[in-house]
């Protein structure tokens, strides 16, 4: 199911580098505009909700969502819970964490 609307971002630096990457993972292209301070600015439409999250999370720092506030809070959300998940701050028993205080992935760990 396609999704209702366009998605707009802008990309730089290494994300310009992977236009071609952006632009493959995108629906249609809309619109692609080049703007003076090396910025790339797209109206693109992707797949549907969580693929354009997905294809946006790859170029990291390099993009930045401009609308849909939708998309935009999608991927906060994601990046406050990868934050959350290697916090590094003492825990509240003011002692650093330690391996064996962290969840692990199913079977790490065993002998």
């Amino acid at each position: 199911m396609g999704r209702a609307g366009s998605d707009f971002l802008s990309i730089h630096g290494g994300g310009v580098d992977r236009r071609e990457e952006l632009l493959d993972a995108a629906t249609s292209v809309h619109s692609e505009r080049a703007e003076g301070d090396g910025w790339i600015q797209f109206d693109v439409t992707f797949e549907d909700h969580r693929y354009a999250v997905w294809a946006i999370w790859l170029l990291g720092a390099d993009a930045y969502v401009l609308a849909p506030q939708e998309l935009r809070s999608a991927l906060h959300d994601r990046a406050s819970q990868v934050v959350a998940q290697y916090d590094v701050r003492p825990d509240v028993r003011g002692r650093e964490p330690s391996p064996t205080s962290v969840d692990r992935f199913p079977g790490e760990g065993l002998g």
